[in-house]
């Protein structure tokens, strides 16, 4: 009797071990079964996208038929990464101006293609946006003529050049708000030039000096380059633009190739280098767009380096014969002057 229980008992172990052997069996059967299903054809959420220097976006691939999507192994590639470039994960940051395919393929050669389109600026209106690594910076064309003739003829030029390059930060004060607000306000010229311990009347602040102190005062990091190297600045504005930063300079009346581009000491913003070497520049004055005057005749021929001080009918002992300033970007400082600061 005990022989026959222990002969079931065993049987029963060993029938119980073929039944699980069976089961794993089974189940990895169809694990391979499912996995060997392959893609048929893949797509893509995009097909074209244009946008500007600095932006990244996320492309997602959808594979059919949807049983082969989990095993599918999927490689990106980017046509050109001096434009474009795109992660294993089909995230792509756009790089640089110009056209770059991306492209997925799966391991059995399915394919699908994004054309990306990158622009490194775009005018539209009074609206002038500029792409760059840190994001897309939109600047607001204010006009020194929008506040009257007195404006266009006392040197107005360097608080609207100021409110353009600080609403491209976010900052959004006026031209005129930076010239009448009171001097205890970090945004004004008034303030700034109390800091800087200088003569002051009630016509608008002609310096490149000033102009500085306005946007570090704002919470925006700069640095005025009064006496220059003409080659070593163009090469040092050259880069910065292509960084996406501006650069405010002080232009001359001069006449180059029947071409002036401003009045005595005029302040002018260049946003952006265009294919070619062009510079983009919003000049407060109109405002106008220079698209077809290079960085070199725009340093060799419309800027001089300023000589010393200079004393005028409005700002005494300031240095504003020239100049430039170089511009970084805002201070991660919590006394940075925010857009709603008034």
């Amino acid at each position: 009797m005990k022989k026959t229980y222990y002969r079931r008992f065993l049987y029963r172990i060993l029938l119980s071990a073929l039944l699980l052997a069976c089961f794993f069996t089974a189940g990895a059967s169809a694990k391979e079964k499912k996995t060997d299903v392959k893609p048929e054809s893949i797509s893509l959420n995009h097909t074209s996208v244009t946008n500007y220097i600095g932006a990244t976006f996320r492309l997602k691939a959808t594979i059919l038929p949807k049983k082969a999507a989990s095993g599918a192994r999927l490689i990106w590639r980017s046509s050109n990464e001096k434009v474009a470039t795109v992660s294993e994960k089909g995230v792509v940051t756009l790089t640089g101006a110009g056209t770059a395919r991306i492209a997925v393929k799966t391991k059995n050669g399915k394919k699908a293609v994004c054309i990306v389109k990158v622009q490194q600026y775009s005018i539209s209106g009074r609206t002038v946006r500029v792409g760059s690594p840190e994001g897309v910076k939109t600047y607001y064309a204010y006009s020194q003529r929008d506040y009257g003739n007195g404006w266009y003829r006392h040197h107005g030029c360097v608080t609207t050049a100021v409110a353009i390059v600080g609403s491209a930060y976010g900052i959004k004060h006026t031209p005129r708000e930076i010239h009448e607000g009171k001097e205890t306000l970090p945004y004004t010229e008034k303030y700034a030039v109390k800091k800087m311990r200088c003569a002051y009347n009630d016509n608008a602040a002609i310096s490149v000096r000033t102009a500085s102190e306005i946007l570090k005062n704002m919470g925006i990091r700069n640095r005025p380059v009064y006496s220059f190297d003409r080659a070593k600045a163009l090469q040092e504005i050259r880069e910065h633009l292509k960084q996406g930063k501006p650069v405010i300079i002080k232009a001359n009346d001069n006449r180059y190739n029947g071409i002036r581009i401003a009045n005595p000491h005029h302040a002018v913003v260049i946003v952006a280098v265009a294919p070619g070497d062009r510079a983009i520049c919003i000049s407060p004055g109109n405002p106008m767009y220079y698209t077809t005057i290079t960085l070199n005749t725009l340093l060799y021929h419309h800027m001089t380096p300023a000589s010393g001080n200079y004393k005028g009918a409005y700002m005494t002992e300031l240095r504003t014969a020239g100049g430039y300033i170089l511009v970084d970007g805002l201070k991660e400082d919590k006394d940075a002057v925010s857009a709603d600061s008034k």
